[in-house]
């Protein structure tokens, strides 16, 4: 499976990345929302990890443009959002951009596991 994960902090995408390469996955890297954007047009992928809080485009406008705006497996490429708000009750109301899944900071390799699951099933 290759992942793109998009994060403006670079210990962060270090973080992720080490993980699901010790996974086994593969992974590319963005640094904002534009820049996730312009990787997932012009490669394919198995799923996105966004960041809420990126410059350019954060996380949430980054996932609706995704669903409005790309097309076939592009437009429904699982999604999940990064944030280090750990209330579920932030994320009500934001319900409606779509994303497939939620990962709280500070996560570990099981809680990037647990999600990776819920979002893809069996792993």
């Amino acid at each position: 499976m290759r992942f793109l994960i998009a994060d403006d902090m670079y210990t962060n995408r270090l973080r992720i990345i080490t993980l699901l390469k010790s996974m086994g996955f593969t992974c590319d890297e963005a640094v904002d929302g534009q820049d996730a954007i312009d990787k997932i047009i012009a490669s394919e992928y198995d799923i996105v990890l966004l960041d809420i809080e990126m410059p350019v485009m954060n996380g949430f406008e980054t996932v609706r443009y995704i669903r409005e705006n790309l097309e076939g497996n592009k437009k429904r490429i699982p999604v999940i959002i990064i944030s280090s708000h750990c209330s579920l009750n932030y994320f009500k109301g934001h319900d409606s951009y779509d994303y497939n899944g939620i990962l709280t900071k500070p996560f570990t390799k099981q809680k990037l596991e647990t999600t990776l699951k819920k979002v893809m099933g069996t792993i």
